[in-house]
C-alpha cells in the first residue's frame, strides 16, 4: 500500500502549487462574499455607537488576512524554486 500512495504523491506533487492556490482563493471568497458581509450586517445595528469601529476592525483584519495569505503563497513559491535549484 506504501508504494502506490508514494507514486500517487509523486505524481501530483507538481500540481500542490495549484491545489493551495485554489484552497487559498476559494477561503478569501468565502470570507469576502460570505462571512464579512453577514459579520457587517450583525454589527451595523441601529442604536449601538461602535460600528464603524468594528467595520474598521473588520477591514483591518480581512487586509492583514490576504497580505498573509500572499506571504504564505510567496514563500512557498520561493521554497519550491530553491528545492529545485538544490537538486533535493
Amino acid at each position: 500500500m506504501a508504494v502506490p500512495a508514494f507514486i500517487f504523491t509523486n505524481w501530483f506533487h507538481p500540481l500542490l502549487p495549484l491545489g493551495l492556490g485554489f484552497a487559498g482563493s476559494t477561503m478569501v471568497h468565502v470570507s469576502l462574499f460570505e462571512l464579512l458581509p453577514e459579520a457587517l450586517k450583525d454589527t451595523s445595528t441601529p442604536g449601538t455607537t461602535n460600528s464603524s469601529k468594528y467595520k474598521s476592525h473588520s477591514l483591518i483584519t480581512i487586509v492583514v488576512m490576504m497580505l498573509s495569505f500572499g506571504g504564505m503563497f510567496s514563500l512557498q513559491t520561493f521554497l519550491h524554486q530553491s528545492l529545485d535549484e538544490s537538486g533535493l
